[in-house]
């Protein structure tokens, strides 16, 4: 004890001119510290107390106990106080150097843990607030001291005190006397204890200390307390004296609850007492076995409420006394202290036990650092018995260490609540944590995860905690990949909640969580969304592309739970950045590449699930754009938006805006028919009466009865145009759904969903109508969801009417014209100006022209207000007048133009049609026609007939002044003949008078001479409005081009089919043949210069009369020029003419056989191959859906049999034995095999099938070649085909069956016999027995598989680049598998799109090599940018959409 008094005396000596609070007990640490005072003090072995403390300290002494509850309760204040480090462990810290708040246990959600938080606060400031009030009450009773207005005590009855107390007196005497003793005592000074000594022998008398009134023992306890006081710093008893004492003492300070409000001032007076003169630093040394109970009934007694609050002081300091007392923390101590400190109310909400037990840990964690350490070593070591097994006892609380059972199961929330108090209490465990975290038993690998997160997301102590043991940071991190999902779930909470002042630690932490994006639990990959999201808005420089790429992903997520939050939280991250950051312009290259692609993914997502497409519509309405009502900050933001999307993303929402307006279309036709059903349900037109023979009147009028009185079959009709267009809903039909709406019942919600459909509806009020129609559609039933799809399907939502004013003001803007004056309308004609028009744009087309362009294609109708602004940009440069004709030739139906402004648009329009620019020239003869064609026609009111006299005058007019050019030589020889096949396409009788000229313009002088006109080198266009080809012609041959295309036009318009029309179009398949003799042009130009006549002969062929006159030789040019290969990969050239082929076939106006020259394209790149693939699939749909409907004895009649689509396999077959390298193919037969097994491939689907093409094959092999009797070529063809259809479907077992299909061989192709007619089953099989002409040894070559029942191909073999494509797919799907340490843990969470709560058989899902391809339509090489600007004209004058040429009529 003495050694410990000394080493005290010192340490207070040192900290004495810091804290200026002297101290009682003061320790000696050094010999030579023990001369610096006379001050010091020392405890001797007999336990009494030495002290020169003179009288004048007596009021510090006193005032102690108040600045102790000042430094507990305020630590906030004691921090400013410079303080000198103690290493003493021993030694207690009368002020802490660090304040930290309350926090509640690991256990604790994040709502308990604020409301612990707040009460921890609360009380702190209550304590605070109240020290202060007690420091001055207890100046008061200083001064004044307690009276009990009694007379004086006689002194001269001390010596005989004893008997002045006997045990005769009464209750109240004795009280009364001992009153007067108090009241004594209060008055003598420190040291003076004359005349006490029979005092003290009466105070501890039984009879007192244990008498049964409480008054009577709480007057002795304030007397024995006086005495303490008196007697300090020298002890007034022995050891068993003061056991009795201490035992007196602590009963009063116990029993504060029960003390009458007239007794408390003499018990807060004894409580003072003995607190400032800390007598209770004794009760170890007393008594050791009272520590603990006294601890634990005084932690029982705290309320932590305004009430107890002096008593929760009161009892703080009395502890705190203890504790610095202490020369070691026994065992049993630490577990009571524990046990309060990780005590939970319901919810896990800490008590006020255990926040009192938190505050009184905190005020001494320096002291009790070291005993910490030790009693963490006991908790963190497992109990073993003898035999090595866990010790298990149920009959003991205790472990063998003394420590509660209790707290080694909880030993994690006791670390962490430590830790909240003092990082360093836990440093010791963390090697343990460390071992926990990869222990085999996973609850407690939880168990050690959970601290330790809790422990890392303290923002003060994270960064300090790492650097103490980095290893255990590197194990704690690994976890994310932990087996068990509670624990990976923990790891995600503790990366929401990291915080640290290291880059590198926080990149550590956020690629643990971008590896979690492939988890396979969807809560955690929405965890892992969450988390992104929250590190993205709080320091958007944080991210790189590699972590964005997973991120960005999750929208194509198998779960629709997870790609509905990564779709919204993508947008609010693509909001946040663009609202700190600016535009997308002043964006930091970093965060270019990180963000820019946001809103091209969400586009993206367009084209995969049906439920996620108005979630991004949704999504971008009121995430990406601005509020509804400032729709000029809209039109700019989406500017900004579409500037930044992929060409192929472009076509995906001009897409989904079609699916929109078809929606919308067929909706509104609904609800036009239920408001007048006779009108739009019988579908007839009115017409005069008078101009109809009574016989049509009468049949026309039982007609429309007939269809009024069936209104419920016409209605079903409608509904079932409507369904068509609904994805499949989750427990009902979308056809039942469309019904339920239609209902009286929902009138109020049908009637928003018209005015939502309504064209001038504003956004602010579509977005009304959203609320107020989802308001009423909360639950989860199918028309609630029904509800939601159709009010974002059918509003004009992201861009509409209200855009097109900013937009036109943007588009004046960039291209620097005044503001337009509705009031003026300017002449077209006087304002044109050839130098302005050839003048190239500086910037190219501005991105507002595109946009819309794109909505004249979608919404034609947005326009009808704005025509007179539209026409005047057609005297600007010529890169904008070609769009802005595009968007008048689409809207022109609704456009609304003022009389002297259609008439100068007419003639600005002649005008144009004459510009050295071939597209544009044909582009403004052809919206020339749309406007002109109602404004100088009429209808004569005598006749009802078309008087269309001005428009032909016109037209005359124009075809004159065109071939007066050609007769001066005029160098714009392109553009004339582009506008003279127009004329002569579809006003052929315009051109009579110049018949000849034209004729020998262009077969003496251009197709089969040599021209001597010439035209214009600077022809071409901006390279954003025309996708021209990257090649290199000659001028002959543009020049020739141009011939086709015009003889092709006039070919077809004309009224008559003459003999010399017939002979034309041989010219042309005769020039097609001596190309390849030609030593002029090149390979390139022979090649494309074969595929324009393919595409001319195409467009002639719509007129029946030629095509008949065809022969075999001249379809097999045409099937052939599919397979035309040349330098260029995926030549626009061979897509051009597989769409213009799928275009005529689809339309009906060229037979089937034309389905042959798709198979000749099997040799093509893959992108041309899906191309053919498509429109072949939808051409072969079409049909069996129009022969599926036809009668049976129709579908049966063998004028039918063409119709088929198996009806094409002859000719097919024909083409590819009468290739010239046929022969060359043998024995092998490889090219042959791979063009079957592609055509063979388009057609077979089911066994039905399956069997045409069988028999077809079989009657082919009794078959003769109409054209070479002795080839047969045609046999081995049709023998391979058989292997090749036995090979490929043998999986499906089908074999030959009867079909509905009448067979029947081309007689042009093919000699028939006549035993061939009425073939049987069993004549099929013998046939395949005959002798066959394949070689005895033949194999078939491999071949690629077929496609499945999607309409996949997996075709492995087609190109080189499908295998490297597969292979890059591979290696980025299990990318970060190795990162993992499961293996149920990555298992493709981006899947094929499937069936969600919307869903509908999913599209098709692109490579991410040919989506690049499309994503990069405008790249091009520098090597060719020197070709000339005539080459470029006519080529993309080529490409134009000709969805024009259908007019055929003269």
């Amino acid at each position: 004890m003495a050694t410990r008094a000394t080493r005290a005396a010192s340490e207070v000596a040192k900290t004495k001119a810091a804290t200026n609070l002297p101290s009682i007990r003061k320790r000696k640490s050094i010999e030579n510290e023990e001369e610096e005072s006379k001050h010091n003090t020392s405890i001797n072995d007999d336990g009494e107390l030495d002290s020169d403390i003179d009288e004048e300290d007596e009021s510090k002494f006193e005032k102690e106990f108040t600045v102790k509850k000042r430094q507990k309760k305020s630590p906030a204040k004691t921090q400013q106080q410079p303080q000198k480090s103690i290493t003493t462990p021993t030694k207690p810290t009368p002020t802490k150097t660090t304040s930290k708040p309350t926090k509640p246990s690991a256990t604790t959600s994040p709502s308990q843990q604020k409301q612990s938080s707040q009460s921890s606060q609360n009380t702190s400031k209550k304590q605070a607030t109240s020290s202060s009030s007690q420091q001055s009450t207890q100046q008061k009773k200083k001064e004044t001291k307690i009276k009990y207005n009694l007379k004086p005590i006689n002194i001269e009855r001390l010596a005989t005190y004893d008997q002045h107390m006997s045990g005769t007196l009464s209750n109240e005497k004795i009280i009364k006397r001992l009153k007067k003793l108090d009241e004594y005592l209060q008055d003598k000074k420190r040291g003076n204890t004359e005349g006490l000594e029979i005092v003290l022998e009466v105070l501890i008398d039984p009879k007192f200390a244990d008498n049964k009134i409480f008054e009577i023992r709480l007057m002795t306890s304030c007397c024995l307390s006086e005495i303490f006081r008196i007697y300090a710093p020298t002890l007034p008893f022995d050891m068993v004296v003061l056991k009795v004492v201490f035992k007196l003492f602590t009963e009063q300070v116990l029993q504060g609850d029960k003390v009458d409000k007239k007794l408390f001032p003499q018990y807060f007076q004894m409580l003072e007492r003995l607190s400032v003169i800390k007598v209770f630093a004794l009760l170890a040394l007393v008594d050791s076995s009272m520590l603990t109970p006294f601890f634990k009934d005084c932690l029982s007694r705290v309320h932590g409420d305004k009430e107890h609050q002096p008593m929760d002081i009161m009892f703080s300091t009395l502890l705190n006394t203890i504790l610095e007392s202490l020369e070691e923390v026994p065992t049993s101590l630490w577990n009571e202290l524990l046990e309060s400190l990780i005590e939970r109310e319901k919810g896990g909400v800490p008590t006020s036990k255990a926040i009192f037990t938190h505050d009184l840990i905190e005020t001494n964690s320096r002291f009790l650092q070291v005993h910490f350490d030790l009693f963490l070593q006991d908790l963190l070591e497992p109990e073993i018995l003898a035999g090595g097994q866990q010790q298990q006892q149920q009959d003991s609380s205790l472990s063998n260490n003394g420590i509660s059972k209790q707290l080694k199961k909880k030993k994690n929330e006791i670390l962490f609540e430590m830790f909240n108090i003092l990082p360093e209490f836990i440093y010791p465990a963390l090697q343990n944590l460390e071992f926990d975290l990869e222990d085999v038993n996973a609850s407690i690998r939880k168990g050690a995860a959970i601290v330790l997160s809790r422990c890392y997301s303290t923002e003060s102590a994270s960064d300090e905690l790492i650097a103490q043991r980095p290893t255990l940071y590197t194990t704690f991190l690994n976890r994310f990949h932990d087996v068990d999902i509670k624990i990976r779930t923990v790891m995600m909470e503790f990366s929401e909640h990291f915080t640290t002042t290291s880059d590198l630690e926080m990149e550590r932490v956020l690629k643990s969580v971008r590896d979690r994006f492939r988890d396979s639990e969807p809560d955690i990959r929405i965890k892992a969304i969450q988390i992104f999201q929250k590190y993205i808005i709080k320091n958007p420089e944080l991210m790189n592309p590699e972590l964005m790429s997973e991120y960005l992903e999750r929208v194509r997520d198998k779960d629709s739970k997870v790609r509905k939050d990564a779709e919204i939280s993508l947008s609010t991250v693509w909001r946040s950045v663009r609202e700190k950051y600016g535009p997308i312009d002043d964006w930091s290259n970093t965060l270019i590449d990180c963000f820019s692609t946001i809103p091209n993914t969400l586009i993206h997502c367009l084209g995969l699930y049906d439920d996620d497409k108005y979630r991004i519509e949704i999504a971008f309405d009121s995430i990406l754009l601005p509020q509804h009502s400032d729709v000029k900050n809209r039109s700019q933001v989406f500017l900004e938006i579409y500037k930044y999307l992929d060409e192929s993303n472009k076509q995906l929402f001009k897409k989904y805006l079609e699916e929109k307006k078809s929606l919308r279309q067929e909706f509104l036709a609904l609800i036009q028919f239920l408001k007048n059903p006779k009108v739009v349900g019988g579908s007839t037109t009115p017409t005069s009466k008078k101009s109809q023979p009574p016989q049509q009147q009468q049949q026309q009028q039982q007609q429309q009865q007939q269809q009024l009185q069936q209104p419920e079959n016409d209605i079903e009709v409608y509904i079932t145009h409507v369904d068509n267009l609904l994805p499949k809903f989750i427990g009902e039909s979308s056809k039942k759904l469309v019904r339920q709406l239609i209902t009286p019942s929902n009138k109020k919600i049908l009637d928003l969903l018209v005015l939502i459909s309504d064209i001038n509806t504003t956004f602010q009020e579509q977005y009304n109508i959203k609320i107020s129609i989802i308001s009423k559609a909360q639950n989860e039933s199918s028309f609630s969801e029904f509800i939601k799809y159709m009010v974002n399907k059918l509003a004009y939502s992201i861009v509409g009417k209200e855009n097109i004013k900013y937009l036109l003001r943007g588009l004046r803007s960039d291209l620097g014209l005044d503001n337009f004056d509705k009031n003026n309308p300017i002449d077209l004609l006087e304002e044109f100006n050839e130098k302005i028009y050839e003048k190239e744009v500086k910037d190219g087309v501005p991105e507002t022209l595109e946009v819309l362009l794109m909505l004249s294609q979608v919404y034609a109708n947005i326009f009808d207000d704005y025509g007179d602004q539209l026409v005047g940009f057609l005297t600007c440069s010529k890169s904008i007048v070609y769009p802005v004709l595009q968007i008048l030739s689409n809207s022109w139906k609704t456009l609304k133009l003022s009389k002297k402004t259609l008439k100068s648009t007419l003639d600005m329009l002649l005008r144009l049609t004459q510009v050295p620019q071939p597209t544009l020239a044909r582009l403004a003869f052809k919206t020339f026609i749309k406007f002109a064609t109602p404004a100088l026609t009429s209808i004569n009111s005598t006749n009802g007939k078309v008087d269309n006299n001005k428009l032909v005058v016109t037209l005359k007019d124009l075809a004159n002044n065109l071939f007066d050019q050609l007769e001066d030589k005029s160098k714009n020889l392109l553009s004339i003949l582009e506008v003279i096949g127009c004329l002569a396409k579809g006003y052929s009788l315009v051109l009579s008078e110049h018949l000849d000229t034209l004729d020998i313009l262009l077969i003496k002088k251009i197709m089969t001479g040599v021209c001597t006109l010439d035209f214009n080198q600077k022809v071409q266009l901006n390279k954003s409005v025309e996708h021209h080809l990257n090649t290199s012609y000659s001028k002959d041959v543009l020049i020739k081009i141009a011939a086709i295309k015009c003889m092709s036009n006039y070919l077809l318009g004309l009224r008559e089919i003459t003999k010399k029309s017939h002979e034309m179009v041989n010219m042309l398949f005769e020039f097609y043949i001596g190309l390849d003799k030609n030593k002029t042009y090149n390979d390139l130009e022979k090649s494309h210069l074969k595929i324009h006549i393919a595409i001319g002969l195409l467009r002639v062929f719509q007129r029946s009369q030629y095509e008949k006159e065809i022969t075999p030789q001249q379809f097999i040019l045409i099937c052939n020029s599919t397979s035309i290969t040349t330098k260029q990969r995926g030549d626009p050239l061979i897509r051009r003419l597989i769409e213009k082929l799928a275009k005529v076939m689809i339309l009906n106006r060229l037979p089937m056989k034309y389905m042959a020259a798709f198979g000749m394209a099997a040799q093509q790149p893959y992108s041309v191959l899906a191309l053919v693939r498509k429109h072949s699939t939808s051409i072969i749909k079409t049909r069996r859906m129009v022969i599926s409907r036809l009668a049976a004895s129709l579908s049966m009649a063998k004028n039918l049999t063409e119709f088929y689509p198996e009806s094409s396999m002859p000719y097919f077959l024909y083409v590819v034995s009468h290739r010239e390298d046929f022969e060359r193919d043998a024995p092998d037969y490889i090219e042959s095999a791979c063009y079957l097994n592609f055509f063979i491939d388009l057609l077979v689907e089911e066994a039905d099938n399956y069997s045409i093409i069988h028999t077809i094959f079989t009657k082919l092999k009794r078959s003769t070649d109409a054209l070479d009797k002795k080839s047969k070529n045609h046999i081995i063809a049709a023998e391979l085909g058989l292997q090749i259809l036995t090979h490929q479907y043998q999986q499906k077992k089908w074999k030959p069956q009867k079909h509905p299909i009448v067979i029947v061989l081309p007689e042009k192709f093919y000699i028939i016999h006549d035993d061939q007619d009425e073939m049987s089953i069993d004549d099929e099989v013998t046939s395949i027995k005959l002798p066959s002409l394949l070689p005895k040894r033949f194999k078939l070559p491999p071949l690629p598989s077929i496609t499945d029942q999607n309409n996949n191909n997996n075709n492995n073999n087609t190109n080189s680049t499908n295998n490297d494509e597969s292979e890059k797919d591979e290696n980025n799907n299990n990318k970060n598998d190795n990162d993992n340490d499961n293996d149920n843990d990555d298992n493709s969470t981006t899947a094929v799109p499937q069936k969600s709560i919307i869903s509908k058989p999913p599209a098709k899902k692109v490579s991410k090599k040919a989506a690049a391809k499309q994503k990069s339509p405008k790249k091009k090489t520098n090597k060719k940018k020197k070709q000339s600007s005539s080459e470029e004209e006519v080529s993309s004058s080529e490409e134009e959409d000709e969805s024009q040429d259908e007019e055929v009529e003269n």
